[in-house]
């Protein structure tokens, strides 16, 4: 009997200005985010003479499951495990899954693949879901399934794509896509670094960081300002005003980093000080913090000085092409590729 077969990609974010106000403790708040053309990418087969299979293609790593229910969301293929519970298949199954972006990169991956199993394992089991029902039950498989404590933006940024303001009332949010002038996505896109820090720690265990070492009230008036960023990143990015983007990038970050020394550690400062020495305008940790990539915005004229400081230090950059599709699935005509 011929497989089923059911591709999709959902890209990651950089640059989430706002964040920690998309959170439970923060309860309402805003979000600005950028997705980048880096994706997580999921494959589902479904064969009634298989068993359940998840396959990370990262890694190499596997697991047959023959009770889901029975199993402890341990490892690396927990999301993958606890999505596929939540929608009720579990026999029949082969999933692989891989991604464009290192563990602990800070963009948001796991939402990413979350998103990318959710869409695909939707296209089975009925009609194809709207990208906010897809992001919010990938948003419940992470907490709900698996107990973590994480924001609903990096889900909401993968389904939709692009640039988007989110207006969060946790746990729900209401999405704006932010339209973008070709010359301010030229402008971004040519002036935008993404770095690579040492891999962060996983997020939800810096939230209860932060969540538990913070008087209420503190937390509270650092979020609300923190929202307010993302109001002046929207602002920005809609009269294509890149200079005052990257205000609303530093207001952010230094915010940011008052929540807990563990969201920038010191070879993060040491990272942000040499690239502002040789042009940078602009630096933001991305999602949670805790050294796993920023976001650098160089001047006018002057990234290949940037790049050259960077590369010295001998850490890792990529440049920034902006997504424009958001989760992406489709069924190839080859089930055999």
């Amino acid at each position: 009997m011929a497989l089923e077969l059911v591709r999709a990609r959902a890209p990651v974010r950089i640059c989430d200005l706002g964040g920690w106000s998309d959170t439970r403790v923060a309860g309402a708040g805003a979000v600005v985010s950028l997705c980048i053309s880096q994706y997580a990418h999921v494959t589902v087969e479904i064969s009634p003479r298989q068993a359940l299979t998840i396959l990370s293609l990262d890694d190499e790593g596997s697991v047959s499951i023959e009770e889901l229910r029975r199993q402890q969301y341990q490892g690396v293929l927990d999301l993958a495990r606890a999505a596929l519970k939540r929608v009720g298949l579990h026999r029949g199954v082969r999933v692989l899954a891989r991604t464009d972006v290192p563990p602990g990169a800070g963009l948001g991956a796991s939402a990413s693949l979350g998103v990318a199993l959710v869409g695909a394992l939707c296209a089975f089991i009925g009609p194809r879901a709207l990208p906010g029902d897809v992001a919010e039950l990938a948003h419940s498989v992470e907490t709900e399934e698996m107990g973590f404590e994480c924001g609903v933006q990096d889900h909401h940024a993968s389904a939709r794509g692009g640039a988007n303001l989110l207006e969060v009332d946790y746990p729900r949010a209401r999405v704006h896509s932010i339209p973008l002038s070709v010359a301010a996505r030229c402008e971004l896109e040519s002036r935008l670094l993404l770095v690579h820090g040492r891999p962060a720690g996983i997020s939800s265990d810096l939230h209860r960081i932060v969540f538990g070492g913070r008087p209420a009230p503190e937390l509270k008036s650092l979020f609300e300002q923190l929202a307010e960023c993302a109001v002046l990143g929207k602002e920005a990015l809609l009269e294509g005003d890149v200079g005052a983007f990257g205000d609303a990038m530093n207001a952010n970050w230094t915010l940011q980093r008052q929540l807990h020394p563990d969201v920038a550690p010191a070879d993060f400062q040491e990272l942000e000080s040499a690239v502002c020495r040789a042009g940078a305008i602009a630096f933001k940790g991305n999602g949670a913090g805790g050294g796993g990539s920023a976001t650098v915005l160089c001047g006018a004229d002057n990234q290949h000085l940037v790049v050259r400081q960077i590369e010295a230090l001998g850490v890792r950059w990529s440049p920034v092409r902006l997504d424009q599709s958001g989760l992406r699935v489709w069924r190839p005509r080859e089930t055999g590729a």
